[in-house]
């Protein structure tokens, strides 16, 4: 997030995950590079009994799961806002 906030100051070129096309002035370059890294999550299975371990659990795989938009393969500048917007939004007033 601070490295992104540099780049929003004016400080360069940055290179950033899709979650920055939220700033509307940013401009997405296509360089036709793609950079994936496996995210996994793994809890005991006897701890996901445990329902403060389950609600993190399912909330960490719902914010990086398919339904989240930034972690989408395509960049796409969604005109909608999605739920998943709402905080870095407030975050970094845009």
């Amino acid at each position: 997030m601070a490295y992104g906030m540099l780049v929003k100051a004016g400080l360069g070129i940055g290179l950033l995950g899709s979650y920055t096309v939220l700033e509307p002035d940013a401009v997405p370059l296509e360089l036709d590079v793609k950079v994936s890294v496996p995210l996994h999550a793994m809890a005991l299975t006897e701890r996901l009994n445990s329902r403060p371990v389950r609600l993190v659990f399912d909330w960490l795989s719902e914010m990086f799961g398919p339904a989240n938009p930034w972690f989408n393969p395509a960049l796409r500048r969604i005109k909608a806002q999605s739920r998943f917007d709402v905080g870095i939004k407030l975050l970094f007033n845009l």
